[in-house]
């Protein structure tokens, strides 16, 4: 008998992991340079929610240096992710009442949170939650999918439903802006996209330069992209300042 792609008492919602199909995403780049952007060589990282860690291999890839935490809610995922960092420390969550405390109160320099946010019946407490882990330097790179997006507003058009069965809630960029600023009540530093997706699936997957033609959008039309991901921190913190782009 074959296990169960996610935990069971899922089997009739959430279906937002594959284990077969893991392919790097552009939000895991996006993500993954943010973070080695706001941070120094030996940074500590929280991958909060990592899945089967994609973000967090690309970060030790670019900081071999760095101490990379993975959390889950799913043993499965972390398996693989760890297979990927044998050296990650590895924390199992219940995603029904998470510890987030027990995972270091003023410990990280980076917490990523990626596409997490919407699974949670309590969004503001969570995204409050994970900036007490931030040492007063740190900050948080928080990213979730984006309402607003074109094949989201095609799918209103023509009454389809395309969100996952495990989300909650969802942002565009305005309420996503408003989310952070005046609900969460933090300082933002930098906003990025990471697709926008126009292109069919079949034609992206195929050839390369389509792939690298949707991800260029996300700069002219962030407010389209497929993810909104922004990286902050409490107000009056003092981040590292990011280096110069070249």
């Amino acid at each position: 008998m074959n296990a169960p792609e996610l935990a069971s008492w899922e089997s009739a919602g959430n279906r937002h992991i594959g284990l077969t199909r893991d392919p790097v995403r552009p939000h895991h780049r996006a993500i993954a340079a943010l973070a080695l952007r706001h941070s120094g060589a030996n940074a500590k990282v929280l991958d909060f929610g990592c899945g089967l860690g994609r973000i967090s291999e690309l970060i030790a890839t670019g900081a071999p240096g760095a101490a990379i935490t993975l959390a889950d809610p799913y043993q499965q995922c972390l398996d693989i992710a760890r297979g990927r960092l044998p050296d990650a420390e590895v924390r199992l969550l219940d995603e029904r009442s998470p510890d987030v405390a027990g995972l270091g109160v003023g410990t990280y320099d980076i917490v990523v949170a990626s596409h997490v946010l919407e699974h949670t019946m309590a969004p503001a407490d969570m995204a409050g939650q994970l900036l007490d882990l931030l040492t007063p330097n740190g900050v948080a790179i928080l990213a979730v999918p984006n309402a607003g997006r074109p094949k989201a507003l095609l799918h209103g058009v023509r009454r389809r439903r395309y969100s996952n069965r495990g989300h909650v809630v969802a942002w565009d960029m305005s309420h996503w802006l408003n989310f952070l600023e005046g609900i969460v009540g933090v300082e933002i530093i930098e906003m990025v996209g990471d697709e926008v997706q126009f292109l069919p699936p079949q034609l992206v997957n195929r050839f390369a330069p389509a792939q690298r033609a949707q991800e260029w959008l996300a700069r002219p039309l962030m407010w389209w992209s497929f993810s909104l991901i922004a990286v902050v921190r409490r107000p009056g913190a003092t981040a590292l300042a990011p280096p110069p782009r070249g």
